[in-house]
């Protein structure tokens, strides 16, 4: 019995921690924006079309240079210091859930984050889904976050995860998150979600888990 159970609950879990849409590379657009990152670097191909809006300019060279997404998530091989967005106003992420398909359950968002000066008012987030109710991150406060150091384009960056585990992402369903600074530097972002799956299917594979202990019991008989 204990088989059958740890069987169907092995059936019936969903994928953990997929990133559905992960930004890291960057074009080097001058200042005087927006730009928009048309598509993520990696992800799950029903959010492919997600975008990250920049309201001042990237770098092609230099951010964030611990290969991860936040403090352990692992960015796709040779993507270390190769750009960075600088925000000095907002910039907005949209995750676009476009096709077909089960909902998804969203995780985490992380990301890499300095302040470019000294006195930086900070880093804050707000998260919409549909245009709905906000959810909002301080990242860091005033004061408070990883200067900016050595000299050219190579920075020491903090790691920064926020739990998005209250919104579930439908086919159609657009969320956007804003950062907003005055003067903050971002790489290495990503969204990560577990896919949810539909009643009839999580019924379907119960059943087929039952079935299959019921054959094993005939056959030890």
């Amino acid at each position: 019995m204990k088989k059958t159970l740890l069987l169907s609950a092995i059936l019936l879990s969903p994928a953990s921690g997929a990133i559905l849409a992960g930004f890291n590379a960057f074009s080097g657009d001058p200042t005087g924006g927006p730009y928009t990152v048309e598509s993520p670097d990696e992800g799950l191909p029903v959010f492919s079309t997600s975008t990250f809006t920049k309201t001042t300019h990237s770098q092609s060279s230099g951010g964030s240079g611990d290969g991860t997404y936040g403090p352990s998530l692992a960015v796709e091989a040779g993507t270390a210091n190769n750009g960075l967005i600088r925000v000095t106003s907002t910039a907005t992420l949209t995750l676009r859930y476009v096709g077909s398909g089960d909902p998804y359950q969203l995780t985490f968002l992380h990301f890499d984050a300095n302040r470019a000066t000294t006195n930086t008012t900070g880093l804050n987030l707000t998260a919409r889904l549909n245009g709905g109710s906000a959810s909002t991150y301080e990242a860091f406060a005033a004061g408070s976050g990883t200067n900016q150091t050595g000299g050219g384009t190579l920075y020491d960056y903090d790691d920064y995860s926020w739990d998005l585990s209250s919104f579930v992402m439908n086919p159609g369903d657009v969320l956007t998150i804003a950062f907003a600074a005055d003067s903050a530097r971002l790489d290495n972002i990503a969204v990560t979600g577990e896919m949810i799956p539909e009643p009839s299917q999580a019924l379907l594979l119960l059943f087929s888990s039952c079935a299959f202990s019921f054959h094993r019991r005939r056959k030890a008989a």
